[in-house]
């Protein structure tokens, strides 16, 4: 296991999610709880959270999956990714935006 390839690789989820029929291929994949896998195995990395962060702000782009999201800790794993990395702008930024994405109705 690498952090730094982990990471590439939520940034590329995360990116692919952006467009709707990706997004419903990589979530039927499993991808959410991966995601979330990783931001707990890879707490300490900041690469790994800002990534995690963004693929997780692009998931919850969609109605069911703010439900997985909220109701498997993905919400918390995010605060407790921006209280770790405080000194991180692209973890504060993206973690806001998954903030913000799942506070959308």
């Amino acid at each position: 296991r690498h952090a730094g390839i982990q990471a590439y690789g939520l940034g590329a989820l995360g990116n692919l999610a952006v467009e709707q029929d990706n997004r419903g291929a990589i979530l039927r994949a499993g991808a959410t709880r991966m995601v979330m896998a990783a931001m707990n195995f890879w707490g300490g990395d900041a690469r790994v959270q800002h990534f995690s962060c963004l693929a997780l702000s692009n998931f919850a782009h969609d109605e069911t999956n703010k439900a997985e999201i909220g109701t498997n800790g993905g919400i918390e794993l995010i605060l407790k990714a921006m209280d770790a990395h405080r000194d991180s702008s692209g973890v504060q930024e993206q973690g806001c935006g998954a903030l913000a994405n799942l506070g959308v109705n």
